[in-house]
């Protein structure tokens, strides 16, 4: 009699948080991005089969405190989404990881990211995505995690190599550059870095991304002024864009996240990169 009460009180809070879950679904719809999220913190529990209504409301919420810097909160709602994001397709499912990973890095919880990297280095070896991959590699990689991806990046980086020009651009390269530099190959970094920047079909954020990339390659390689060239230019090109101000983005112009994830990376670039002794070097 005992566990039939105690079932019947938990089937009684999952149809509550089910009830929760479908208003905020609502407020979303309408754009009430604040009443929802005073909705999602009412939630105890989430259902084991969510709908993608369900998931997406998650996401939503989780995009609009990123947008507005409330990075602490938005790390809530994303790790809620990465826990139940199973029902979408792999692009989106990718595009979570990396927005989760970069808000909890925002959020000062970098331990929250090895659910995502889990996901998305699972994720890339099962579908050969780049996202999955650029996913993964959002923090620096320990050897273990390395090992893991090895064998799957150099079987996509052979059919990248295969592609003809008019399915090239920045982004096919980005994700590979950024693996090489993890795994201190740096003249192998600059050259995807140059063969990303060369190509016409370009995204402000990744040619960013790409510019400081090449740069911490650079100066990892010894070539200081070339490095230093790279930051300016990519620093520049992040600067002017959270000066004019942080939106939601799409596909072919970049997505916030991107922009933040640039952001990261050039902040890590300038520690490293040291162009006053580029200058004396030039003098």
């Amino acid at each position: 009699e005992r566990d039939a009460r105690e079932r019947e009180a938990h089937l009684r809070a999952e149809a509550e948080d089910r009830a929760k879950i479908t208003q905020a679904v609502m407020f979303v719809s309408q754009k009430k991005y604040a009443e929802a999220d005073d909705l999602l913190n009412t939630v105890k529990s989430f259902p084991d089969n969510p709908t993608l209504d369900g998931v997406s409301v998650f996401r939503s919420v989780g995009e609009w405190l990123a947008l507005q810097g409330r990075w602490q909160q938005a790390a809530d709602r994303y790790s809620a989404l990465l826990k139940i994001d199973k029902l979408d397709r792999s692009t989106q499912i990718a595009a979570d990881c990396q927005a989760g990973g970069i808000v909890f890095i925002e959020a000062g919880y970098p331990e929250r990211f090895g659910d995502a990297w889990q996901i998305s280095a699972t994720g890339y070896i099962k579908t050969w995505r780049p996202s999955f991959l650029l996913a993964s590699l959002i923090l620096p990689l320990n050897q273990t995690q390395i090992e893991t991806l090895k064998p799957t990046v150099a079987g996509l980086e052979n059919h990248v190599n295969e592609l003809s020009a008019k399915n090239l651009s920045d982004w096919t390269f980005l994700p590979y550059a950024l693996w090489e530099y993890r795994c201190e190959d740096y003249q192998g970094a600059i050259q995807w870095c140059q063969r990303g920047l060369a190509q016409k079909r370009t995204s402000p954020p990744y040619v960013a991304t790409l510019h400081v990339i090449l740069a911490m390659a650079y100066d990892q390689n010894g070539q200081s002024r070339e490095a230093c060239s790279e930051l300016t230019q990519g620093r520049q090109l992040i600067d002017d864009k959270f000066k004019s101000g942080l939106d939601q983005g799409r596909a072919d112009v970049g997505f916030w996240f991107d922009w933040v994830f640039a952001r990261q990376l050039l902040q890590a670039a300038s520690a490293l990169v040291n162009c006053n002794s580029a200058a004396d070097e030039t003098e």
